[in-house]
């Protein structure tokens, strides 16, 4: 992602309306582009306080932590989640192919029981 693309995903970044790998992919630019990170830090701090005066309940008083506390919330958020895919996709996978293996015995063990099932009739004639 470059500065262009997240400045277009700030606003949805700060009202937490990102997919995971739209997070992901905005969190990783931030870490590693200050001007960018400063540009989300300001909108955070603008976006909470609005929010903040209209309905008049001031919570947060240290804006600048209170992103630094949500922007790494965010990480573990999406990191976990992630994790979680990762398992289920290889507890998934994991699951078709002993599926796929039991059938294959399966057939084996049909294509067996024919076989000695014609090698007795034919025993017969």
């Amino acid at each position: 992602m470059d500065c262009l693309e997240l400045d277009t995903k700030i606003i949805s970044y700060v009202n937490n309306q990102l997919d995971d790998e739209e997070l992901d992919e905005v969190l990783r630019h931030i870490k590693n582009c200050p001007r960018c990170l400063e540009e989300v830090e300001l909108f955070y701090t603008l976006s909470e306080g609005i929010r903040q005066m209209e309905s008049d309940e001031i919570t947060i008083y240290n804006f600048p932590e209170s992103f630094e506390q949500k922007r790494h919330q965010d990480m573990k958020d999406v990191h976990g989640r992630k994790k979680t895919r990762q398992v289920a996709d290889h507890f998934i996978m994991m699951v078709v192919l002993l599926i796929i293996f039991v059938g294959i015995l399966y057939g084996l063990f049909h294509i067996y029981e024919y076989q000695m099932n014609l090698y007795s009739l034919l025993s017969i004639v």
